[in-house]
């Protein structure tokens, strides 16, 4: 990643038209600033820029597969094709060095058609693969090698394929340092300059994201901070409605807003406002500019101003390795939902990377610290400054384990929750180049459902809370290939009766081969689902009720293919306790229903006629059918099962059957019932047993979180 870029390549000013043609306007005005140039490869091998460049012009140029239904990237199947012809039209276009590779990837309009009518998602995984086929194919041309190679922009507002500042984070993670810009387009929805500084914020479940202009804000604020040195275009702007013939000062404000953003040294400097678009063209005309001279005239007013460029500041060097501060958030559970004021402990485990011992004591002690963020971005400051001090010194590549103080904002709302150490009178880490822990927490001024859950992993503990955060667009991904010993655990902070769980998968990265067990107190664990190779689908498992607080799944073996695995949700069924009851050695019955395997009930004596088991599910529920799992083939000889009958008052025959010699596996009517008794209608010298009672029931209202 380049720390500064060929400053050859960039105007003095900030002003930009999209199409080649309106830049007479910048000249005449001696304010020399950009042209974008959007390219369907289909049909064009290459443009001569030269004479622009030698104006002092600065050349944006998009690389297109093509246009609606073709494209802006092919189909995946063709991505190395792309990233030839890519790489033949910027060696046949002398004078251009900054390359936009597609164009708004997120928008379904822009997926490749295939043969069969369908089109091809283009999720930030596949992008990031097309992107960098072409980012290689052009920087190893003669001549090239300090080219600028940019993903495309991501279409702000864009509710139908999830978070487009989320879709933009992700695609850059994936890239790490084969990125050497940052693209955004911004828009206003109407003609209307006061849309341009408006924060006018989306509705639910965007309701932290910017609805007009200032989505640029949402994008910039969200950049990892690996990317904050680089260069910003904004290479799309113009209202939605389309523009007007009449001078509103609509120009002049969105140039006005960018400078003042500029302005502040501290913030990421944007290199770029391109109007779109200059040429008036059949196909949208309300786009043109060329044909509106009042419009023309706000233009040349904005130019008067005469803002200029501002160059990213290079990358802060890194802190010399013998006093450098650095640590690794390994596993945390940070809660995803927490009530304004609350405070709670967060269990934190870190192992210490850096070079330097982190002392608990003496005139620097390192201390566990917070920030919370707000939607904008900034420090909310209506929150205790709470720190945790660790309990013994850390050296260098040692790990420590403590439960961290978290007091929460005062204030309602969407937040960004900083976990970082400090090293008091010194610095934070983050502020020394180690990055922090970030995690996305709502807030709340009463408790939900899902207050206090947390989510944790022994892989990829930066993203768990994706798994929890109620969209299910998004999701945590192990971002490494599924082995033995992985895990992720649910915790819901509190002991509560539940009856099942589903671990929810995106459509694909399934858990390939995983046990999955429950426990009331983090010590006693029942598992109560089991796949021991060849998983494809989400993880569900339905059981007796039983108190619970964790769940884990735990990986048993690789996946095929070396995959990831993925949570997108997590529901639980909230449950009544059962209770059950027997004419046999009644106080052994509970443990038929306690989801253990070392415990069972047996009758205790060999099997008779009116022997029963009986289960009291605590509330009337839909029951279609029954399993009873014996632990050695202690099956019941002969029986019946009669179910209460809610709606009839009276009790109800579901199923019988005689010379019976396997397990009870019976589908029967729905009926609404509270109790299901089970009698035996034939003798046996065996003794009858029961490990585990499952009933089949019509499982509704699962509890977890919503957007």
């Amino acid at each position: 990643m380049p720390t500064v870029p060929n400053p050859s390549f960039f105007p003095p000013f900030i002003y930009g038209l999209h199409d080649i043609g309106g830049q007479d306007r910048l000249l005449s005005a001696q304010r020399p600033g950009w042209v974008l140039d959007t390219v369907d490869l289909r049909s064009q091998t290459g443009t001569d820029y030269s004479s622009l460049a030698r104006a002092g012009l600065g050349i944006l140029v998009r690389l297109n597969h093509g246009y609606a239904p073709a494209g802006t990237i092919p189909p995946s199947t063709h991505y190395a094709e792309f990233a030839a012809r890519c790489a033949a039209y910027v060696s046949q276009s002398p004078g251009a060095h900054i390359w936009l590779i597609g164009n708004e990837m997120n928008l379904s309009a822009e997926r490749p058609e295939l043969p069969d009518g369908t089109h091809e998602v283009i999720t930030p995984e596949k992008y990031a693969q097309c992107f960098r086929l072409c980012r290689t194919a052009i920087k190893n041309l003669a001549g090239h090698s300090d080219d600028l190679i940019i993903p495309g922009a991501i279409g702000p507002y864009n509710a139908e394929t999830g978070d487009w500042v989320q879709y933009l984070v992700d695609l850059l993670n994936l890239l790490d340092e084969e990125v050497d810009g940052i693209a955004l387009h911004c828009y206003t929805h109407e003609f209307d300059a006061g849309q341009i500084a408006s924060d006018d914020m989306m509705n639910p479940p965007y309701a932290q994201r910017h609805f007009n202009f200032r989505a640029y804000r949402d994008f910039l604020v969200a950049l990892p901070k690996s990317f904050r040195t680089l260069p910003v275009f904004i290479t799309e702007t113009n209202p939605y409605a389309g523009w007007r013939d009449a001078n509103i000062a609509w120009i002049q404000s969105a140039y006005a807003e960018i400078n003042a953003w500029n302005a502040d040294p501290t913030r990421q400097p944007i290199q770029a406002l391109v109007l779109f678009r200059w040429r008036t063209l059949p196909d949208h005309p309300e786009w043109g500019i060329q044909d509106k001279p009042a419009l023309i005239a706000d233009f040349l007013a904005a130019l008067t101003a005469g803002y200029r460029v501002r160059l990213p500041a290079p990358a802060p060097r890194p802190v010399p390795a013998p006093t450098r501060l650095a640590a690794r958030f390994l596993t945390h559970d940070t809660p995803v939902s927490i009530v304004t004021g609350q405070t709670t402990t967060v269990n934190l485990r870190l192992e210490n990377t850096g070079a330097t011992k982190w002392t608990h004591g003496g005139a620097h002690p390192v201390h566990i610290g917070y920030r919370w963020l707000n939607a904008k971005g900034e420090q909310q400051l209506d929150v205790e400054d709470r720190r945790t001090a660790l309990p013994a010194d850390v050296a260098p590549g040692r790990e420590i384990a403590l439960g961290a103080i978290l007091a929460a904002p005062k204030t309602p709302g969407a937040y960004t929750l900083r976990w970082d150490l400090v090293a008091e009178g010194m610095t934070w880490f983050a502020e020394a180049g180690n990055p922090p822990l970030d995690v996305q927490i709502s807030v709340t001024a009463a408790p939900k459902d899902i207050s206090g859950w947390r989510a944790e992993s022994n892989v990829n503990p930066a993203r768990v809370a994706r798994a929890l955060d109620g969209d299910p667009t998004t999701f945590w991904d192990s971002e490494t290939p599924q082995a033995a010993g992985q895990w992720f655990r649910l915790n819901l902070s509190t002991p509560r009766w539940i009856d099942g769980l589903q671990f929810l998968s995106p459509g694909k990265g399934f858990p390939a081969a995983y046990a999955l067990r429950v426990s009331g107190d983090g010590r006693h664990w029942n598992e109560v689902a089991r796949l021991a190779a060849d998983n494809t689908y989400d993880v569900m498992a339905v059981f007796a009720p039983q108190p619970i607080q964790y769940a884990q799944i735990d990986l048993l073996d690789a996946a095929t293919g070396q995959s990831s695995w993925r949570i997108s949700e997590i529901l639980i069924h909230a449950a009544t306790p059962w209770t059950a009851s027997a004419s046999h050695n009644a106080s052994a019955a509970p443990q038929a229903i306690d989801n253990r395997p070392d415990t069972a009930w047996t009758s205790g004596a060999p099997q008779s006629p009116g022997m029963f088991f009986q289960i009291d599910l605590g509330r009337v529920e839909q029951v279609a059918g029954l399993m009873l799992v014996a632990p050695t083939g202690e099956h019941p000889a002969g029986f019946r099962i009669a179910l209460w009958n809610a709606n009839a008052n009276r009790w109800q025959i579901a199923y019988e059957k005689s010379n019976n010699t396997a397990p009870v596996d019976v589908i029967f009517a729905a009926t609404p019932t509270q109790f299901i008794n089970i009698q035996l209608i034939e003798a046996s010298d065996k003794p009858w047993a029961i490990l585990h009672a499952r009933v089949i029931r019509e499982m509704e209202n699962w509890l977890g979180p919503t957007l």
